[in-house]
């Protein structure tokens, strides 16, 4: 399970399928980036980001806006996001989609794709 200690004490979001729209693509807030994880708990890769992710929202504060989604509890987003690998991340600016990445990524570069304007 994922650590209920990092994602609450952080205010990141676990997103159920009832309240996704609402919630994530709600936030229009120019040029404020949203980062949605996929993960999944019995997910190596997918525990090895939990730090990353932790580490971005403490860093970016309210310069980013970090969800998680379980995959296992909510199938049908993982479809219709085309999950295929775990953990996913898809990065949203201004409504847009601007990157997807799959696998381990490094706490740095995704604070510069974030914070990237030329996307």
């Amino acid at each position: 399970m994922r650590n209920a200690w990092a994602i609450s004490s952080l205010s990141i979001p676990i997103v159920k399928k009832y309240s996704f729209c609402a919630e994530v693509m709600s936030v229009v807030a120019p040029n404020i980036p949203i980062l949605i994880e996929f993960f999944a708990p019995w997910c190596g890769p997918c525990k090895a980001m939990e730090p990353v992710v932790a580490g971005i929202k403490e860093q970016l504060r309210d310069g980013a806006t970090i969800f998680v989604i379980n995959v296992e509890e909510h199938p049908i987003l993982a479809d219709e996001f085309t999950v295929l690998n775990l953990p996913t991340l898809i990065m949203y600016r201004n409504g847009k989609k601007i990157k997807t990445l799959t696998g381990i990524q490094k706490k740095e570069y995704l604070i510069a794709l974030l914070l990237n304007s030329w996307f």
